[in-house]
C-alpha cells in the first residue's frame, strides 16, 4: 500500500503512503510481534490538509523496539487537478511551384506540387491551394499521392481548392524540398480556357491542442514534494530524503537507460540495433508498443527480434535525424558495452550513443510536449 518505497541504505527506507490503504495493528508490545500482527478490514482515510504525525519502530523475530515519534508534523497533500485543454489555430503561407502532365483544355491531368516550408508542419497541418479554372465532376476525397508526409489530398470542385494534409504521426520538416504528385486518376480537369499557374501562394493552417495545469492550491503543489525520515529525534543525523518530482512542471517525459546503439542509423532507417539480451537474460519483447529515445528523437517499437528493434520514427512530435554509434570524430570507437575509447577531434569528446526507454509523464501521456504544448491533432 505504499506508493513509493526507496531503499536509501542498510535498514533505512522511505515510504509514501496511499490514501485508502488497509490499516494494521500490533496486538502485543513484546513476545512475537510478527505472530500477533493482524491486518484490519478498515482503511486509512487521509483528507487533504490533514496534519499528520509519524511513528517508527523496528523489530526482529522476538522483540519490538520503542516507538520513535517524529517531532515534525506533516500536511497531507493531494495530486494536482487534471489539466485544462484548449485548441489553437495557426495560419501562414508558402510559395509553391506547379507543373502538369497535360495542358489540354478540359482533360484530366496530374498536378506536381513542389514546396519548401519555413517551419515544421506536424500532424493536423493543412496546405490549401486555390486552383482557379480547374474542374471535376464532383468533390474528390482521400486522393492517394504515394507521398509519406502528404499521403492523401482532397479536391473541392465548388471552391476549386486542393488540400494536402500531413499524415498521422508524420512531420514535414522545415527547409526540406517536397514534391507531391496528384495523379490524373483523381479526375481533376485542366482549365478549359487560359493557362494554369506555374506558381501560387498556398495557405497553411495548423490545428493543435494545448494544455495547462490549474493554478496550484496549498494542498496541490506543482513542484512535487519531499518526504524525510530520521532515527534522530533532533533531526541532526541520519536524515533520509525521498523527492517526488512533478513532471507536469518540467515537461512530460522521463527516460531510463536501455543500452547503447550498435549500428549507425540514417534519418529513415526503421531498425535500431542494441545488444541481444537473450544471450544473458530475458528478451526485449516488453518494449513492443513502448517508446525508445536517442538524443531528442522518440521512436515507437513495433517489433523485436533479439537485439534488433523495428521502430516508427519521429514519434511524439520529434524529428527523425541520423544517429551514429559513436560521436566525437577522430579515432573514437565504442565497445558493445558502451565504453568509448580513442582520441576525439579538437574541442570534442568520444561518447557512445545511448538508447533510452522513454515514458510519458503528463496526466494523459498522449497529451503534452515541448513543456506543455501538444502537437497532436484534436
Amino acid at each position: 500500500h505504499a506508493l513509493s518505497l526507496v531503499n536509501t541504505g542498510t535498514s533505512r527506507v522511505s515510504y509514501i503512503f496511499k490514501n485508502g490503504a488497509s490499516a494494521a495493528t500490533y496486538t502485543s508490545a513484546d513476545g512475537d510481534p510478527v505472530g500477533t500482527y493482524s491486518a484490519s478490514s478498515s482503511t486509512i482515510t487521509i483528507a487533504a490538509d490533514d496534519i499528520l504525525s509519524f511513528r517508527v519502530f523496528a523489530y526482529n523475530g522476538r522483540f519490538k523496539s520503542d516507538t520513535t515519534t517524529t517531532p515534525v508534523q506533516s500536511r497531507a497533500i493531494t495530486k494536482p487537478d487534471d489539466p485544462a485543454y484548449f485548441s489553437e489555430v495557426r495560419q501562414s503561407s508558402v510559395g509553391v511551384q506547379l507543373s502538369y502532365g497535360s495542358t489540354s483544355a478540359g482533360e484530366a491531368t496530374n498536378i506536381t506540387i513542389q514546396a519548401q516550408f519555413a517551419e515544421d508542419l506536424i500532424n493536423g497541418s493543412y496546405v490549401t491551394l486555390n486552383l482557379a479554372g480547374f474542374t471535376s465532376a464532383s468533390i474528390v476525397r482521400d486522393i492517394a499521392t504515394g507521398h509519406t508526409q502528404f499521403s492523401t489530398a482532397q479536391w473541392n470542385a465548388n471552391l476549386t481548392s486542393l488540400v494536402l494534409k500531413v499524415a498521422e504521426g508524420e512531420t514535414a520538416v522545415a527547409l526540406t524540398d517536397y514534391t507531391i504528385v496528384i495523379p490524373a486518376s483523381a479526375g481533376i480537369l485542366y482549365p478549359s480556357t487560359g493557362t494554369a499557374p506555374s506558381s501560387l501562394i498556398a495557405l497553411i493552417a495548423t490545428y493543435t491542442i494545448s494544455w495547462v495545469s490549474p493554478f496550484p492550491l496549498t494542498s496541490k503543489p506543482r513542484k512535487g514534494f519531499v518526504v524525510q525520515t530520521t532515527t534522530d529525534r533532533n533531526w541532526n543525523t541520519d536524515i533520509q530524503t525521498t523527492v517526488v518530482e512533478d513532471k507536469l512542471n518540467n515537461g512530460v517525459s522521463d527516460k531510463i537507460l536501455l543500452d547503447y546503439l550498435q549500428e549507425d542509423m540514417t534519418d529513415n532507417t526503421t531498425t535500431l540495433v542494441v545488444n541481444d539480451p537473450t544471450q544473458v537474460g530475458p528478451s526485449l519483447d516488453w518494449l513492443i508498443g513502448n517508446y525508445v529515445q536517442i538524443s531528442d528523437e522518440v521512436m515507437r517499437v513495433e517489433a523485436v527480434s533479439g537485439g534488433t528493434l523495428t521502430v516508427r520514427r519521429s514519434r511524439r512530435s520529434t524529428r527523425a535525424v541520423a544517429h551514429t554509434q559513436i560521436t566525437g570524430g577522430g579515432t573514437c570507437a565504442c565497445s558493445t558495452a558502451g565504453n568509448a575509447s580513442g582520441t576525439a577531434d579538437s574541442g570534442q569528446s568520444c561518447a557512445c550513443t545511448a538508447v533510452y526507454v522513454s515514458y510519458g509523464q503528463a496526466t494523459n501521456p498522449l497529451v503534452g510536449s515541448f513543456n506543455g504544448f501538444d502537437r497532436l491533432i484534436g
